[in-house]
């Protein structure tokens, strides 16, 4: 995506952009060419800050982790934004304008901030997540720094958590959900994880409990937002009944629901956290939301992929590839790689964190290489283990976990 200095107001022949990455497009720099036809001058910075604007929505939010407030006006017509914003610590005014430069369910923008009437960062990839809900990346001028952004119109309800992005009653109603539930950094954006409970001896010796008997499931009410009706229940023997009659057995392997996160220790997965109340289950035939709350009170709890993955690297034996999995010295994609892995032959992954990184998971992982073929006990020519970054998910839909674990029978 190019990043643009963009006129505010009064508008001239200014334009500069540089790369985001490698996948460079012309097509905002296009999209803007004639919108470019009026001079950027001080003075304008200075009406657009200290003025009110026709239509502006007040926002508060994060940069980061750092408080923010912000006055927006869309223009849709013209697909342009313009306003303000500044660090409630500080209060400095930094001006903002940009462009639609995209679509995705609704327009994507790239903005540019002037502080002081200079160039100082830029607002990629902009958006309305849901309603009232904005969020995008910052970016300094020198590109060495990348945060999120996240903003709630003060006509939203709630508190805005700044990591998750996610709304919840209050602050402590936050906190009590990232005690009972875990993700990497409270970062709840991780897209996937797992879930599970206390496993119990019975269940070691006849199968796991996917889901508690008695909970309900969900499905989309078909409205325009987010809003769920009862569909089925649960029933003993990870089955669903579902209102209509039909049966859906959740120990399933070719589902792609299920998978095994410790020694013999089989667990449900889910795609997505909807919400600080819902999680989505995809089961390749069925899909269906559940309530946190009922799993919560049933004593099951949710722990994001990028938690559980650092949490148990070393306790198990360690990851193995579920598709080719490339090894980057950093955290870019298109640059050069240290190492392809696409079986379990050579060595196993380490994760060491893993952090959203411009709109990809990416994992911190250690290669280790074996000494001896697991089970076979043939020795191995020793290798130094390779550190680097991989993209956590992948496949089709760029969504298949690329990592997993499996007990071993020898």
């Amino acid at each position: 995506m190019n990043k643009l200095f963009i006129p505010i107001l009064i508008f001239s022949v200014v334009s500069s952009s540089c790369s985001e990455n490698k996948e460079d497009s012309t097509s905002e720099s296009t999209a803007t060419t004639s919108q470019q036809n009026e001079v950027l001058s001080t003075e304008n910075l200075e009406v657009q800050i200290n003025n009110p604007m026709e239509g502006e929505i007040n926002f508060t939010g994060f940069i980061g982790n750092s408080p923010i407030s912000a006055y927006l006006d869309f223009n849709e017509e013209k697909g342009m934004i313009l306003g303000y914003y500044y660090y409630d610590k500080y209060e400095k005014k930094i001006a903002l304008s940009g462009l639609e430069v995209d679509w995705h369910g609704g327009p994507v923008y790239s903005i540019d901030e002037f502080a002081d009437s200079v160039a100082s960062g830029f607002w990629l990839s902009f958006k309305e997540n849901s309603y009232g809900i904005y969020s995008g990346e910052f970016e300094s001028m020198d590109g060495h720094t990348v945060v999120d952004i996240v903003l709630k119109s003060i006509d939203v309800d709630g508190y805005l958590h700044p990591s998750s992005q996610m709304i919840f009653s209050d602050k402590s109603d936050a906190e009590q959900f990232f005690k009972t539930n875990h993700f990497q950094n409270n970062n709840s954006k991780l897209r996937a994880g797992v879930i599970l409970h206390e496993q119990s001896e019975d269940e070691y010796l006849n199968g796991p409990k996917l889901l508690p008997a008695g909970i309900n499931v969900y499905t989309h009410d078909g409205g325009d937002g987010f809003g769920v009706v009862s569909n089925g229940t649960v029933t003993k023997d990870n089955m669903i009944q579902f209102d209509d009659g039909s049966e859906y057995g959740l120990y399933d392997w070719e589902s792609g629901a299920m998978m095994e996160i410790d020694y013999e220790f089989q667990c449900l997965r889910f795609q997505k956290l909807i919400s600080s109340e819902y999680v989505l289950v995809q089961t390749g035939n069925k899909d269906f939301y559940l309530s946190v709350k009922e799993l919560e009170k049933k004593g099951y709890y949710l722990e994001g992929d990028g938690y559980w993955t650092t949490q148990k690297s070393g306790y198990v034996l360690g990851y193995y590839p579920t598709e080719t999995v490339n090894v980057f010295p950093e955290k870019d994609k298109y640059g050069k790689q240290l190492l392809t892995v696409s079986h379990d032959g050579e060595g196993f992954f380490q994760v060491k964190d893993v952090v959203n990184f411009r709109g990809d998971v990416w994992a911190e992982v250690d290669f280790v290489y074996h000494t001896s073929l697991p089970c076979e006990g043939i020795e191995m020519d020793p290798k130094p283990t390779v550190s680097g970054w991989i993209l956590l998910y992948g496949g089709d839909n760029e969504d298949q976990l690329n990592l997993g674990f499996y007990s071993r029978g020898c």
